[in-house]
């Protein structure tokens, strides 16, 4: 194993995790510390690890018989040879999965039947509004995390096991071009339409509603000091990108085990061609 490889994410869960500790351990003044610290250390760092292990070895073979089946029936299959990077080129992809989490749960944030059956699971008494929604929204990311982690592992282990289509045979009489897409790649696009810019203006909208809530703590008066767990959830979606590094970490590592069962896969629907991209000047 290259740990060189893996020194710099290694670093960033390190800080990661100082931060959660220092953060609800020292700063933070909040109803019940330890479950929160248990959610951000333990369970949303698995939630996201089983989530990209589930996608890549359930999810992937059947996102490639959809794509297949439905969408490329006119396409010509292949796996590109192509050599894998010496880096840890997805270190920050955690960005979408995290989004995607986040807007899956302002979805369901302020539905009064679900408050209201993941406030019976809290062992915590709310002191106040934003106490009530925070603590749904955390609990809420735990399942949109694994949901949003299985959707993204998927398409990751399609893209990583360079799975290509190609409409070289559609056009081979005609003058239209010849077009050679990713797999995963077209999934991804798909994805992302959950975790682009529309959700990072509705994941900052929904901040300052709870800017508005904490800064008079229901009082009618300004208090300061709740703006401390504001900024904390500002900053959600680094947070989860960052915990999802861990599963991205393993994947990698796992990456040649992923390529030969994707790759077994593929065979067994009839993708048996390698594909290689070679592009040549032209004589003037």
């Amino acid at each position: 194993m290259e740990i060189q490889k893996y020194k710099k994410a290694i670093k960033i869960i390190l800080i990661y995790y100082i931060f959660i500790v220092l953060f609800f351990g020292v700063i933070a003044d909040t109803p019940d510390p330890l479950t929160i610290l248990l959610i951000f250390l333990v369970i949303l760092p698995l939630m996201s690890l089983a989530g990209l292990i589930i996608g890549t070895y359930v999810l992937s073979p059947l996102f490639l018989l959809i794509h297949m089946k439905i969408l490329g029936r006119e396409m010509v299959y292949g796996i590109e040879e192509k050599l894998g990077s010496t880096e840890l080129d997805k270190i920050w992809s955690g960005i979408f999965p995290a989004l995607m989490a986040i807007t899956f749960a302002l979805m369901l944030v302020f539905n009064k039947t679900v408050v209201t059956t993941l406030a019976s699971l809290s062992n915590s008494t709310p002191r106040h509004e934003v106490d009530a929604i925070m603590n749904t929204f955390i609990m809420l990311l735990i399942f949109t995390v694994f949901i949003s982690c299985i959707l993204f592992g998927s398409i990751w282990a399609l893209m990583d096991a360079k799975l290509v289509y190609s409409n070289i045979e559609k056009v081979k009489n005609s003058d239209k071009p010849t077009e050679q897409k990713s797999v995963g790649g077209y999934f991804q696009i798909l994805l992302k339409g959950y975790a682009g810019i529309g959700a990072i203006i509705a994941y900052f909208q929904f901040a300052v509603q709870i800017m508005e809530i904490l800064t008079t703590d229901g009082s009618g008066e300004f208090n300061p000091l709740l703006l401390v767990p504001w900024a904390f959830y500002l900053i959600f979606p680094i947070l989860i990108t960052i915990l999802i590094i861990i599963g991205i970490i393993f994947l990698d590592m796992t990456s040649n085990t992923t390529k030969k069962y994707v790759h077994k896969w593929a065979n067994k629907f009839g993708i048996t061609k390698h594909v290689e991209l070679i592009m040549k000047e032209v004589e003037k």
